[in-house]
């Protein structure tokens, strides 16, 4: 039985390797030239279809996705951008999802840029803010959809006037093994210019003028499988991403006819305090926004109402447009204080090899040395938050207890003012420390409900708030004052 096993095993072997063998012959490669040792130069041996089938599981999210192809429009000089999420015919807006389309009023593109727009790693635009790679419309419409269309009349140049239709078809290549079709570009058809000027018209208001329109089918991105949620999903992310954009007034998004409104995280509440330092990389600049969220003594009178450990940190953008946040970067505790600074952290493209920015454009990585130097930029604006907060804390705890009467035994009698300050100076020190946070709401829960607790229990919360209070009854008036 052994002897058969490793007989099949080598007979597949052989097999594998016969199979190889035919594979490289089909290469069919020259020899690009011959070095002073003898070595040969080998040209680009890329196999593109299976290259690109590859690059359709990068692990795109549908957000980012789109997002790329966004970038792409502003980056050909768009202002308005119109994306429309479709279902199926009869499915309605929670029917399953049926194609993407983007419509855009940049310059548009020849025959020419088209054939280089559909390439892996394209010549990308001079001075182009958003992409940097020359995969963006590639990769993030292949990881929506196995097939992209792409409708465009460009403002000038060769072919002005005339829509160009350029088409990239993976299906050619799983389905139909033929990767010889798997790109075509040429003009337009008739029909195809109507459908090209419907979206035109729709997107800018005239089906005249330059413009482009991608869309993107046959989906096999499965994050959301119906229309509402990701045209829910994009209105929040589009509106985070191109904040700086939209508020300046440089930019119009809609998605599915609706107007997208920046939501801007650092800048849409009231601030108490902000303040930018500026810090050089050599090769470029990391500029940091600072701000500190106002606080109220009377929670209800606050505005901000996502304060918390999911909503502090940086949020970081490159050349104004948003790419992940928000990060803390280890720069942070977990103690309530911290929970009312942000900080925007922007740079430019030329620090995207020193933070590690990776083709999707969604996060990024600092360098020890510029931690550090980020590090101590903010740490006298932290201190300053932490102090403040503290405070806000400490007089909330006061006015909750500015008419409470604690009894601390059987007989009814009430504490005199020395003890209840002290309980107040208690929770004090809670709150000065970097106690966990959940035990500092046990404490305070504790003492909100000191009538329900046994007398013993009473009695030992008395004695050690009458230890500690010489040690931090300045602070709370301090505080109160």
């Amino acid at each position: 039985m052994a002897n058969k096993a490793r007989r099949k095993r080598k007979k597949r072997e052989v097999a594998r390797s016969t199979e190889l063998e035919a594979d490289l012959s089909s290469l069919n490669y020259s020899v690009a030239g011959v070095g002073e040792n003898g070595e040969k130069f080998i040209p680009n041996l890329m196999n593109e279809a299976k290259t690109l089938t590859s690059l359709q599981r990068l692990g795109y999210q549908a957000c980012p996705a789109i997002s790329d192809i966004i970038d792409n429009a502003l980056d050909n000089n768009a202002t308005v951008v119109d994306v429309t999420v479709n279902s199926g015919a009869d499915d309605g807006a929670y029917g399953e999802l049926s194609s993407v389309y983007f419509c855009d009023n940049g310059d548009g593109m020849g025959e020419e840029r088209l054939i280089n727009a559909l390439a892996i790693g394209s010549i990308s635009i001079k001075g182009a803010d958003f992409g940097k790679y020359g995969l963006g419309m590639i990769t993030g419409g292949i990881s929506l959809g196995n097939t992209i269309r792409v409708f465009s009349r460009p403002r000038s140049g060769a072919g002005s006037g005339y829509v160009f239709r350029g088409v990239l078809d993976l299906l050619q290549v799983k389905e139909n093994d033929a990767p010889e079709k798997l790109r075509s570009v040429g003009r337009a058809t008739a029909d195809e210019v109507k459908f090209f000027e419907k979206h035109l018209r729709k997107a800018t208001g005239s089906p005249i003028g330059s413009g482009t329109l991608v869309t993107v089918s046959s989906l096999v991105n499965r994050e959301y499988r119906a229309q509402m949620p990701l045209v829910n999903k994009l209105r929040k992310t589009l509106g985070y991403v191109y904040r700086k954009l939209i508020n300046n007034d440089n930019i119009s998004l809609y998605v599915n006819e609706q107007l997208i409104k920046a939501v801007d995280p650092v800048n849409d509440y009231p601030l108490r305090n902000k303040e930018t330092k500026v810090i050089d990389c050599g090769e470029g600049k990391i500029t940091l926004n600072m701000v500190e969220i106002q606080s109220h003594v009377d929670k209800k009178k606050s505005k901000a109402k996502d304060i918390g450990m999911e909503t502090r940190g940086f949020h970081v953008l490159r050349n104004d447009r948003g790419i992940c946040g928000p990060l803390q970067f280890g720069l942070l505790g977990k103690d309530h204080e911290h929970h009312h600074f942000r900080c925007e952290l922007c740079f430019g493209t030329e620090l995207d090899d020193i933070l590690s920015v990776p083709l999707q454009k969604n996060k990024i990585i600092l360098p020890a040395d510029v931690k550090e130097d980020i590090q101590a930029a903010i740490a006298s604006f932290i201190e300053s938050v932490r102090a403040y907060t503290v405070g806000i804390r400490v007089k909330r705890l006061a006015l909750r207890r500015q008419n409470e009467v604690l009894p601390i035994s059987d007989s009814g009698s009430k504490p005199d003012s020395k003890v209840k300050v002290g309980f107040d100076a208690m929770l004090c020190s809670f709150a000065s420390t970097s106690l966990p946070d959940k035990l500092k709401d046990g404490l305070e829960m504790v003492l909100e409900n000191w009538g329900d607790l046994p007398e013993e229990v009473q009695t030992s919360v008395v004695k050690k708030s009458e230890r500690c209070l010489k040690g931090v009854i300045s602070i709370v008036e301090s505080c109160l004052e």
